[in-house]
């Protein structure tokens, strides 16, 4: 990765805020027992418990602070884990057209006959369920701008943890962008998804919002693997700063959009439809970011 050599840290210039992300960083972890310490709230509704200890992520009160942190840690890897399993669980097998150079496993109907619809009158290569390739990268862009904050920080914590459950660590790379690039998590670097979580909570949200050197950073890291990778974008698709993102979004092969609540619109559906394969998803509650993993890792016409 030569090319990204010059990406940086947010927090090389805020070394106190960040402190403790340079600390996770460095491989020492926080201890895993904290996984265990679960408050007594409602367990019927746990997503009302994580809005509601998610006002407090920015307290004043620095032990109020940490423990609200922790707290919604807790509770977004019980809801993850609740709803989708402890292990990770892309399927193992995807639905493409059928080619000389891919083995055969089974006819997937309902995508042949879709294929057919969309295109009557024409020739169809049928199309068939083929195991995966041994590696998926997926490459999460997470918008940490000064706008990002409060609901929007709760769904980016929401969406790492179900991507970390997901996605094995080896093929997950998160990069948080503002004015500059810098990673959150790098391929191969191995952290559970309730540290994973806790990293975004550190994550002081300021500066501007640079879409296109974001998108381009993106397309930079999923080249190597362009034809079986996924780039999946968090924001709310209103740059401030920056070139055009649509030139960028037409150079990518994929490009999937979670847009935050009041996002752009009309620009996150001019970005994905830029791309050559691309999708929009509006995210309006927490439980939206489940729907839309769901939608982008399902979808038959997938790159994965």
């Amino acid at each position: 990765m030569k090319e990204l050599r010059g990406l940086t840290r947010i927090d090389d210039d805020d070394l106190e805020d960040f402190i403790e992300l340079h600390n996770l960083g460095d491989g020492e972890e926080e201890d895993d027992d904290a996984d265990q310490n679960w408050l007594d709230l409602d367990g019927s509704n746990i997503l009302a418990n994580i809005e509601i200890i998610g006002k407090t992520l920015w307290d004043e009160n620095i032990s109020v602070r940490n423990e609200a942190r922790n707290l919604a840690s807790q509770l977004i890897i019980r809801f993850i884990e609740g709803t989708i399993g402890k292990t990770y669980s892309l399927p193992t097998y995807r639905s493409q057209p059928l080619s000389a150079n891919n083995s055969f496993f089974d006819l997937d109907i309902e995508a042949t006959l879709e294929a057919q619809i969309d295109h009557p009158g024409e020739i169809i290569t049928p199309w068939t369920f083929q195991r995966r390739s041994a590696r998926n990268p997926v490459v999460l862009l997470l918008d940490t701008s000064l706008s990002m904050n409060g609901e929007k920080l709760l769904i980016a914590g929401i969406t790492v943890a179900t991507l970390g459950r997901l996605i094995p660590p080896s093929d997950l790379c998160i990069v948080g962008f503002a004015n500059n690039m810098y990673f959150i998590k790098k391929f191969h670097e191995e952290i559970s998804p309730f540290h994973l979580v806790s990293r975004i909570f550190k994550l002081v949200p300021k500066g501007h919002t640079n879409l296109a050197e974001a998108l381009k950073k993106g397309g930079e890291l999923i080249f190597p693997f362009r034809n079986y990778s996924r780039l999946i974008l968090l924001s709310d698709a209103d740059p401030t700063v920056g070139k055009n993102p649509i030139i960028e979004a037409s150079k990518l092969p994929t490009l999937d959009l979670l847009l935050f609540p009041g996002g752009n619109a009309w620009l996150g559906r001019k970005l994905v439809t830029e791309a050559s394969y691309g999708s929009l998803h509006t995210i309006e509650r927490f439980d939206d970011v489940m729907l839309a993993l769901q939608s982008i890792f399902s979808d038959k016409k997938s790159l994965l």
